[in-house]
């Protein structure tokens, strides 16, 4: 593969970027088949709703998920225009007085039925509702003052209908409606069918059911669209061909035909001789319809509001559907098929904007430091200029908008040569058509370098190197693991300098996966002592919450495979095949096919012109793209090419439909084929689709000269490796002590919800307020990995320390108003050297977490005590801080507007009042703060508990906080990372200091690292932290000496 090339791009002013080019749904003039009315129904049906259902002044609540699909079918003035004076997001704030003061008598709810986030968006719903009666109520106003809808995408589901029923508003909804939202246009050759689990769930769950939506869509189209003719007219039109590779594509297949079959049924005309003579006039009776797929709600499903329901979109007119071009074929691709399309680097510009800032249904929000202002750019046909260039890579989109600033400018400069009114009147037209392109590429202009700048950094060269060396075989999976060891090994968080280019690194984990699994599908896996190696670094580096689960699903999935170490399945599944493979599909050429400034192919080029597909990945040919060049390119089709199928992966098959080819006049041509040299082909991508494949899809249509024309509906899916969170067991028992405390039960929650923990046994007295085996009793319910015991009293302790590896311990009285931290020593010392006793008996070697405060005491009370029964590990032995860290990244992220979970500000000393030290000297980011703001934060941070305190009036202390503070440390320590901890190991001159720790994996203290250098005002702060630090050690260790 040859590197991308830093363009050359020409200077541009943004005095006109302001101006609203190409906003809105993008123009659809060009598509294969009439996709605007396509498009135009689906716009008719959310319209009709809003003037025939709901008539007068509305207010819209909308789910963020479906605000985006909404913008490929209307403009705001439509909605408008149709009643609409208020629309807001469907969030929290929804439920409050001041919504409600704003809100019209009729209210619209938008949902998305298919989300993940459904029932959470339903339950707002609710929360609406029932705050707005309760408000009516208190004003003694009648409930039926306001009117409701719901209005559901894409159709109306049992889930939505349920969770309805649970929240009990059911019968405050006027109505319950579809709106079919199935399968929106982002461009005239593409269509998205919004299912990001798709892939995930059928091929890690085995659960089919997000491919009918998908199936459902693709029959849509053949009713419509199809290039033969049904058995009448309410069946609707079929395709002639359909081809599938994979299982999720045969499914989906299946699907459609059975939907067809069914269509079929419920429309033949009841004299079966008459199909043959069907002339579409719809004037037979359509016999009983064969039992329906999915899951339809009907108006007979539920009483109270009204319900229309069903899945099936209803045709468009005749007059529609008998004009134009007409699809042929379906063929439809599992993306587990082509995990090498994915996997490797793509470079065009449209392709390396959504790599950068994520393209989403055509736009994207961009702002500084890329624009001079914030602003949502459309990314689609509306834009003639990125229309043109959006496939081209970045050595040829450098002289080309050069060349088109040279044309705007001699466009304005023809104003100076103009002599009379009709050469004026020409130019204007031709002046307004240059400052909107103007404004158009001051915006590329600057997008361009930005994304140029992408290309040339050392981890973007060292990428496509790596997948080079790789595809060729030059990279072994052996060399690979010292390359992503260098990729891994993590950088200190310093600022750049000026002129710096940062170096590689601590990269990514999606980078450094995408190599992992590339190597793997090349090589037909890796084998396990390789595998091994990589997985130690990955989990060192990562953790294992997140990598462990993590391979399990890529395996699951193929994108990983382990081989054994004999090298016997390379031979029939590794390198031997991948080479086979680029044999007998012309995977990798050399070279993409040069272009000339326009982006046509040079005629001239010693490259064949077929080879013009592998552009966009600058020399691999993708083998989707490959896949539908082949139905072509054989004679008999994909069934001529049958060995060549059986080396990928997934059964192949190719059905012909027997639907018959409608003729119209004058559309046989001279070699009596039906149509006019054009042929409609769906490409369907079960799973998601790279925008390197659209370009490429696009190119073979225009490079193959036989007039092929091709439709890409897609499926928004994931198109990277799946990133799932949770990981398997690496703690065999954690034991919480005072789990019915308010830490504790937080604190059980958030640790039975850790996948890490396999055993979880609470512990508490049998005078709790809240037994603690009903705290065990309540949490055991979750569907979380951990087992949970509970146990009361003394009698019960020696079970529940048995065999932990980790011991929370939480016991002990809260906080109250005007209270200290050493106010609370004498009450929990006592209760801190018993549990300690009981520590140093039945689990001596677990480490011990202390969370009771004060903790600068009560740590050093535990030790002696430790020590006192000839157990005392320092390893073992720390006190939880974390939420004085927890607090400082907070403070110190709102102070400086930054992202708070990429912050991170050290805190040292000790864990009460002034021994809390924050060292903004070395917090990261880098930010300079004036002395004022420093001494505010820092008191801000020492007093934090006291803040809670007396927020809550004496109810009690910071309890919630503290919980998921020591849930964080916990989960830092079972993944062996860092974190700061009070121990007892000389720092500063003290005996005991919270520190950076870094833990080992035996959830030992592996290392303590020393006192950053402080500045002039850190340093004065260290002096009183140490002297108020050895008071508190000195009063622990004088305690648990006298007891």
């Amino acid at each position: 593969m040859a590197p991308p090339a830093a363009p050359t791009v020409a200077a541009a002013s943004s005095s006109s970027s302001s101006s609203s080019r190409g906003s809105g749904a993008p123009k659809l003039d060009n598509a294969p088949v009439d996709l605007a009315a396509w498009r135009g129904s689906m716009r008719r049906e959310l319209l009709d709703i809003l003037h025939d259902h709901v008539q007068g002044a509305k207010t819209m609540y909308l789910d963020p998920s479906i605000s985006p699909e909404l913008s490929l079918l209307v403009e705001v003035e439509d909605l408008k225009s149709h009643g609409v004076d208020l629309w807001r997001k469907l969030d929290a704030d929804s439920a409050g007085d001041a919504a409600a003061a704003q809100d019209s008598k009729q209210i619209i709810f938008m949902v998305h039925a298919q989300s993940s986030d459904t029932l959470a968006m339903i339950d707002l719903v609710a929360e609406k509702i029932l705050a707005d009666d309760g408000r009516l109520k208190a004003n003694k106003e009648s409930a039926f003052e306001r009117t409701y809808t719901l209005i559901s995408v894409p159709y109306v589901s049992h889930l939505v209908l349920g969770r309805l029923q649970q929240r009990m508003v059911m019968s405050s909804l006027a109505e319950v409606l579809p709106l079919h939202l199935m399968g929106l246009c982002v461009e005239g050759d593409v269509i998205t069918i919004d299912q990001p689990g798709a892939f995930r769930d059928f091929h890690i769950r085995s659960d089919p059911t997000p491919l009918s939506l998908l199936a459902e869509t693709l029959h849509d189209l053949q009713r419509n669209f199809g290039a033969g003719l049904g058995v009448s007219r309410q069946a609707g039109r079929r395709v002639l061909k359909m081809n599938a590779i994979g299982t999720a594509a045969k499914y989906v297949v299946d699907y459609v035909l059975r939907l067809a079959k069914e269509d079929d049924e419920a429309g033949a005309p009841v004299d079966e001789g008459e199909k043959a003579a069907f002339t579409g006039d719809g004037s037979s009776q359509p016999r009983p319809r064969a039992p329906p797929i999915g899951h339809l709600v009907t108006p007979e499903a539920s009483a109270g509001p009204s319900l229309a329901g069903g899945r099936r979109k209803p045709l468009l007119p005749e007059t529609v559907t008998s004009k134009g071009l007409k699809i042929e074929e379906f063929i439809v691709i599992d993306r587990r098929t082509d995990l090498f399309s994915v996997l490797c680097t793509q470079f065009t510009y449209e392709s390396l904007l959504d790599r950068c800032l994520g393209i989403r249904y055509g736009y994207i929000d961009v702002g500084e430091p890329i624009l001079p202002e914030r602003k949502t750019v459309v990314l689609n046909s509306n834009d003639k200029l990125f229309d043109r260039v959006r496939d081209l890579r970045m050595e040829v989109l450098g002289p080309l908008l050069h060349k088109k600033a040279s044309q705007i400018q001699e466009t304005y400069s023809e104003k100076d040569r103009l002599s009379d009114i009709p050469q004026m009147k020409m130019y204007m037209d031709k002046f307004k058509s240059a400052q909107a392109d103007h404004a158009s590429l001051a915006d590329h202009v600057n997008l361009a370098s930005f994304t140029s700048a992408l290309t040339q950094m050392p981890w973007f060269q060292q990428q496509w190197q790596v997948e080079d060396g790789l595809m060729s075989g030059t990279i072994t999976p052996a060399q690979l693991v010292d390359i992503v060891n260098d990729m891994m090994e993590p950088n200190l968080p310093q600022p750049v300098k000026d002129g710096q280019q940062p170096t590689p690194g601590s990269q990514p984990l999606d980078r450094v996966l995408r190599l992992i699994c590339l190597c793997s599908v090349v090589n037909g896996g890796i084998k396990m002592k390789t595998f091994k190696a990589l997985t130690k670094n990955l989990i060192e580096w990562y953790g294992p919450k997140l990598i462990v689960p993590l391979l399990h699903h890529m395996t699951a999935c193929g994108l990983l495979k382990v081989s054994s170490d004999t090298g016997a399945d390379l031979v029939s599944s590794g390198s031997g095949k991948w080479q086979r493979m680029k044999q007998a599909f012309n995977l990798v050429v050399a070279g993409g096919g040069p272009e000339d400034d326009d982006g046509e192919s040079d005629p001239g080029s010693n490259i064949a012109a077929d080879t013009g597909i592998a552009y966009a990945y600058s020399g691999y040919a993708p083998l989707s793209v490959r896949l539908v060049e082949l139905t072509e390119s054989e004679p008999n089709g994909w069934r001529g090419a049958a060995e060549n199928l059986n080396l990928l992966w997934g059964p192949a098959i190719e059905v012909a439909c027997g639907a018959r080819p409608e003729v119209l006049p004058g559309s046989v041509d001279q070699e009596g084929t039906v149509g006019k040299g054009d042929k409609v082909v769906v490409v369907c991508f079960v799973g998601g689709v790279t925008y390197g494949e659209i370009a490429a899809l696009r190119r073979l249509s225009a490079v193959e000269r036989k007039g092929r024309r091709f439709l890409r509906p897609f499926v928004a899916a994931a198109s990277r490796a799946m990133m799932a969170r949770g990981f398997s067991s690496q703690v065999s028992k954690v034991c919480l002590l005072g789990a019915s405390g308010g830490i504790g039960q937080p604190l059980a929650l958030l640790l039975k919800m850790n996948p890490a923990i396999k055993e979880l046994a609470l512990y508490d007295i049998k005078q709790a307020a809240t037994p603690c085996k009903g705290v065990a009793a309540d949490i055991s319910h979750i569907d979380s990995n951990a087992k949970v015991t509970g146990y009361a009293g003394e009698e019960e302790i020696a079970e529940a320390l048995r065999d932990a590896k980790l011991v929370i311990m939480t016991a002990g009285v809260p906080r109250k108003p005007g209270m200290t931290r050493d106010d609370l020593f004498d009450i929990n010392a006592k209760i801190v050297m018993g549990l300690s006793k009981s520590c140093a008996e039945h689990a001596p070697k677990a480490t011990l977490c202390v969370v009771s405060n004060p903790v600068n005491s009560t740590v050093p009370i535990a030790a002696e005590t430790l020590k006192k029964a000839g157990v005392f590990d320092w390893r073992r032995l720390v006190g939880v801080t974390t939420l004085d860290s927890v607090r400082a990244n907070t403070f110190f992220s709102n102070k400086i507007n930054f992202a708070v979970d990429k912050v991170e500000v050290p805190v040292i000393g000790g864990h009460a009042g002034e021994t809390i030290m924050p060292v903004f000297s070395h917090a990261f980011p880098p930010h300079k703060l004036d002395a004022a703001t420093v001494k505010q934060l820092d008191e801000r941070i020492q007093n934090a508990g006291t803040e809670v305190v007396e927020a809550k009036q004496g109810a009690g202390s910071a309890t919630l906080s503290m919980a998921y503070a020591a849930a964080v440390f916990v989960d830092k320590i079972v993944q062996g990372q860092s974190a700061y901890a009070f121990v007892k190991k000389p720092v500063g001159g003290l005996e005991y200091f919270a520190a950076k720790c870094k833990f080992g994996n035996e959830c030992e203290v592996a290392k303590v690292e020393g006192l950053p250098e402080l500045n002039e005002y850190e340093k004065e702060r260290l002096q009183a932290v140490e002297t108020k630090l050895e008071e508190d050690i000195q009063r622990g260790v004088d305690f648990a000496k006298k007891h």
